[in-house]
C-alpha cells in the first residue's frame, strides 16, 4: 500500500468521509492522558498527516516525540504543519518505513499512539504489528488507539457496513489497500499486557477512542 500520492489530500478526504469524527476519535482521550501520570518519550505509528501530532504538542510541550509512518510524504506533510503552526518541532524525530524497523530505546516508549493504524492490515497482520508496537513500550506505558469498528446490529451497523465498504474500496483503488475488512485489533491489544481503562465512540458507533495502561508481567 501506498498512501504517498494522496497525503496532500488526505485531511480533505478525511473531512469528505467522515466530517470531524477522525479528529474527535484521535484527541478524544489527550484530557484523560493530561490527568495521569507524565510522559517522558512518545511512539505515533502511522500518524499520517500530524493531525494528532500537532494537538499533542500543543497540549504537552515537554514530551519527546518519535513519529513513525511508511510514507515520506505524509511525514513532510506533518512538518510543514507544524511548521505552519508555529509549534517547536525540535523535540520531534520523524522515522519514514515500517514500524519493524523501528528501535527500541533504553527504557521503552512509556505513550503508544496509533490512530486509523491497524485497519490498513489483514488479521493476521494486525495481530502481529500489535506485538511488535508492544515489544517498544516500557514497563508503565500507555497506549492511545483509535480505528474503526462495527456497532452491534441495527441500522448503524447497516451504515458502518456501507461507509467501510465504501473507504476501502476507494483505499484499494487509490492506495493498493489489500485488506478489506476489519482485524480484530481490541481482540489482539486485549491479548498482551496492556488493559483498557477508558473507550469512547463516535460517528454512531462507527469509531472508537481507547485508553490502555500496561500491566505488571505475571510472574
Amino acid at each position: 500500500m501506498n498512501f504517498g500520492h494522496l497525503a496532500r489530500y488526505y485531511h480533505l478526504l478525511e473531512v469528505v468521509f467522515i466530517g470531524r469524527g477522525l479528529l474527535l476519535a484521535r484527541t478524544a482521550q489527550l484530557e484523560r492522558l493530561a490527568q495521569g501520570r507524565p510522559n517522558q518519550h512518545a511512539l505515533m505509528v502511522g500518524e499520517g498527516n500530524g493531525s494528532f501530532l500537532l494537538a499533542f504538542l500543543e497540549q504537552f510541550p515537554e514530551v519527546r516525540v518519535t513519529v513513525n509512518d511508511l510514507s515520506p510524504e505524509m511525514l513532510e506533510v506533518a512538518r510543514a504543519r507544524l511548521r505552519d503552526s508555529g509549534v517547536d518541532a525540535s523535540r520531534v524525530e520523524f522515522i519514514a518505513g515500517d514500524i519493524r524497523d523501528v528501535e527500541r530505546p533504553a527504557n521503552g516508549y512509556d505513550l503508544i499512539a496509533t490512530h486509523f493504524f491497524f485497519d490498513n492490515f489483514d488479521d493476521a497482520v494486525a495481530a502481529e504489528m500489535v506485538r511488535i508496537v508492544e515489544s517498544l513500550s516500557a514497563t508503565e506505558a500507555q497506549w492511545l488507539v483509535s480505528d474503526f469498528c462495527m456497532p452491534e446490529g441495527g441500522w448503524r451497523a447497516l451504515r458502518a457496513k456501507v461507509w467501510l465498504s465504501l473507504l476501502y474500496g476507494f483505499f484499494g483503488r487509490f492506495a493498493g489497500l489489500k485488506t478489506r475488512q476489519l482485524p480484530a485489533t481490541e481482540s489482539h491489544l486485549s491479548a498482551g499486557r496492556f488493559i483498557r481503562t477508558n473507550r469512547k465512540t463516535f460517528c454512531g458507533g462507527m469509531l472508537y477512542s481507547s485508553r490502555y495502561e500496561a500491566v505488571p508481567a505475571r510472574e
